[in-house]
């Protein structure tokens, strides 16, 4: 198969491969990058964003919340949703695998 340029001329094999290669690593990199991202955020304290939450909205009571608190106040919240969803999933996971552990140990004594 022949590749061809955004003009419509023919590439040369070499730049081709080059290309596919470099398609590639993107490829695997975003996998990576999104595995360090999910451990980032089963890291982080979820006690830390309901803290700035809360001020956030003593704030807005008072009336002092501007349109860049207000985004912030919205992000913080989206996050602290997320903290707490990837940790209940990876509860779930750790509660799935102990048991398969003990069934599995179990079945070393039959």
């Amino acid at each position: 198969m022949v590749k061809t340029t955004k003009g419509g001329k023919t590439m040369n094999p070499t730049d081709a491969y080059r290309k596919e290669l470099r398609k590639k690593e993107l490829k695997r990199n975003k996998k990576e990058r999104k595995k360090v991202r999910e451990v980032g955020i089963l890291k982080k304290d979820p006690e830390t964003f309901k803290e700035q939450i809360h001020k956030l909205e003593a704030m807005k009571a008072d009336g002092a919340l501007d349109k860049a608190r207000k985004h912030k106040k919205r992000q913080l919240e989206d996050t602290l949703n997320l903290v707490i969803k990837k940790r209940k999933v990876m509860r779930n996971f750790i509660n799935i695998f102990s048991l398969w552990d003990i069934w599995c140990n179990s079945l070393i004594f039959f």
